[in-house]
């Protein structure tokens, strides 16, 4: 039995003899005795209330269009009426080098989102410009150059089939060959100059 348990019991029997007791004198004595013990317990730990906040229903951003210069890509949605009376704190721009979050909350009773998981290509800043009608978001490229697409698209070129049960010689023939057959121009010029030249390296 430890020390709390033993306080316990020692006020719970303080507490009867107070009860019976009928000398105001002892009766004095026994509450007195009682306060000391119980400001030798513990306290009791504080549980706080945790409070769970409810989860926001966002409308995805869907529509909208981009353009670009050597140096930046403008996105423009137009369809947003009233953005530009909207306080700034419901508007939420989160970005990293290559992924963009922008949040906006309760613009006519409804929350929107525009998010971009993985961009074609990195940047180093994100700005949004609210408009009476929607808004402009401005991203400044990492590098100069040109974008392709707005989001990462993986490679088109389909990788070659490589059977383990076949001869290797014959497997890298066949490999070459799919690449050849399913790559652009460049690609085929690369493996027609490597293949010429393994062939003159066997003579």
């Amino acid at each position: 039995m430890d020390i709390e348990e033993v306080l316990e019991l020692d006020i719970k029997e303080l507490e009867k003899l107070i009860s019976i007791s009928e000398r105001e004198n002892i009766r004095n004595l026994l509450i007195s005795y009682k306060e000391s013990l119980e400001k030798q317990r513990k306290p009791s730990p504080v549980v706080e209330e945790q409070k769970t906040e409810p989860q926001v229903q966002y409308k995805p951003i869907d529509k909208f269009a981009w353009e670009q210069t050597s140096s930046q890509v403008k996105v423009y949605v137009t369809h947003l009426q009233g953005l530009k009376n909207l306080p700034k704190e419901n508007i939420g721009l989160d970005y990293t080098p290559q992924s963009i979050d922008l949040k906006i909350r309760d613009l006519s009773g409804s929350n929107y989102r525009l998010r971009f998981k993985k961009l074609a290509k990195e940047i180093t800043e994100a700005t949004i410009r609210p408009k009476s009608e929607g808004f402009s978001l401005s991203l400044k490229k990492k590098e100069p150059g040109n974008w392709e697409s707005l989001e990462f698209k993986e490679s088109a070129v389909p990788k070659p089939k490589v059977d383990e049960d076949q001869d290797p010689s014959a497997g890298l023939m066949n490999m070459m060959k799919e690449l050849y057959q399913s790559g652009d121009e460049d690609m085929k010029r690369t493996i027609a100059e490597a293949w010429t030249k393994a062939q003159e390296g066997k003579q």
